[in-house]
Protein backbone atom coordinates (compact mmCIF):
# COMPACT_ATOMS: atom_id res chain seq x y z
CA UNK A 1 0.00 0.00 0.00
CA UNK A 2 1.38 3.40 -0.96
CA UNK A 3 1.96 5.97 1.69
CA UNK A 4 0.21 9.35 1.44
CA UNK A 5 2.14 12.21 -0.14
CA UNK A 6 3.38 14.95 2.12
CA UNK A 7 2.12 18.49 1.73
CA UNK A 8 5.16 20.03 3.35
CA UNK A 9 7.41 22.62 1.74
CA UNK A 10 10.83 21.57 0.48
CA UNK A 11 14.14 22.63 2.05
CA UNK A 12 13.85 26.11 0.49
CA UNK A 13 10.37 26.59 1.96
CA UNK A 14 8.58 26.15 -1.37
CA UNK A 15 5.67 23.92 -2.28
CA UNK A 16 6.20 22.13 -5.58
CA UNK A 17 3.79 20.72 -8.18
CA UNK A 18 5.07 18.84 -11.23
CA UNK A 19 3.08 18.21 -14.40
CA UNK A 20 4.02 15.99 -17.31
CA UNK A 21 3.78 17.61 -20.74
CA UNK A 22 4.55 14.57 -22.86
CA UNK A 23 7.64 12.74 -24.05
CA UNK A 24 10.64 13.78 -26.12
CA UNK A 25 12.07 11.85 -29.04
CA UNK A 26 13.95 9.47 -26.75
CA UNK A 27 10.85 8.66 -24.69
CA UNK A 28 11.93 10.69 -21.67
CA UNK A 29 9.12 12.55 -19.88
CA UNK A 30 9.00 16.30 -20.31
CA UNK A 31 8.02 17.90 -17.02
CA UNK A 32 7.29 21.42 -15.85
CA UNK A 33 7.58 22.46 -12.22
CA UNK A 34 5.53 25.08 -10.42
CA UNK A 35 6.44 26.53 -7.04
CA UNK A 36 4.64 28.55 -4.38
CA UNK A 37 5.57 29.92 -0.99
CA UNK A 38 1.91 30.00 0.07
CA UNK A 39 0.57 26.45 -0.30
CA UNK A 40 0.58 23.40 -2.51
CA UNK A 41 -2.90 24.32 -3.72
CA UNK A 42 -1.56 27.69 -4.87
CA UNK A 43 1.16 25.90 -6.87
CA UNK A 44 -1.53 23.67 -8.41
CA UNK A 45 -3.50 26.76 -9.37
CA UNK A 46 -0.41 28.20 -11.07
CA UNK A 47 -0.08 24.96 -13.05
CA UNK A 48 -3.73 25.08 -14.12
CA UNK A 49 -3.40 28.74 -15.14
CA UNK A 50 -0.36 27.86 -17.24
CA UNK A 51 -2.27 25.03 -18.94
CA UNK A 52 -5.11 27.42 -19.82
CA UNK A 53 -2.65 30.00 -21.20
CA UNK A 54 -1.03 27.34 -23.37
CA UNK A 55 -4.40 26.13 -24.68
CA UNK A 56 -5.40 29.69 -25.60
CA UNK A 57 -2.01 30.28 -27.24
CA UNK A 58 -2.39 27.10 -29.26
CA UNK A 59 -5.78 28.22 -30.56
CA UNK A 60 -4.84 31.83 -31.23
CA UNK A 61 -1.21 31.32 -32.25
CA UNK A 62 0.02 33.92 -29.75
CA UNK A 63 2.54 32.61 -27.26
CA UNK A 64 3.78 34.26 -24.08
CA UNK A 65 6.90 32.11 -23.73
CA UNK A 66 10.01 34.26 -23.96
CA UNK A 67 12.56 31.45 -23.89
CA UNK A 68 11.91 30.11 -27.36
CA UNK A 69 14.59 29.29 -29.88
CA UNK A 70 14.52 30.57 -33.42
CA UNK A 71 14.02 27.03 -34.68
CA UNK A 72 10.92 26.57 -32.49
CA UNK A 73 9.59 29.95 -33.62
CA UNK A 74 10.21 29.07 -37.28
CA UNK A 75 8.37 25.76 -36.93
CA UNK A 76 5.37 27.46 -35.31
CA UNK A 77 5.41 30.17 -37.97
CA UNK A 78 5.59 27.59 -40.75
CA UNK A 79 2.65 25.61 -39.35
CA UNK A 80 0.58 28.78 -39.04
CA UNK A 81 1.44 29.75 -42.61
CA UNK A 82 0.42 26.32 -43.87
CA UNK A 83 -2.92 26.69 -42.09
CA UNK A 84 -3.42 30.16 -43.59
CA UNK A 85 -2.57 28.94 -47.11
CA UNK A 86 -5.39 26.37 -47.01
CA UNK A 87 -8.02 29.11 -47.03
Amino acid sequence: MARPKKDKPNARGLYEVTISLGKDLTGKLIRKHFYSTISKEHARQKAEDWKVEQAVALQTGRYKEKDITFREFAEIFRENQKAMMKY
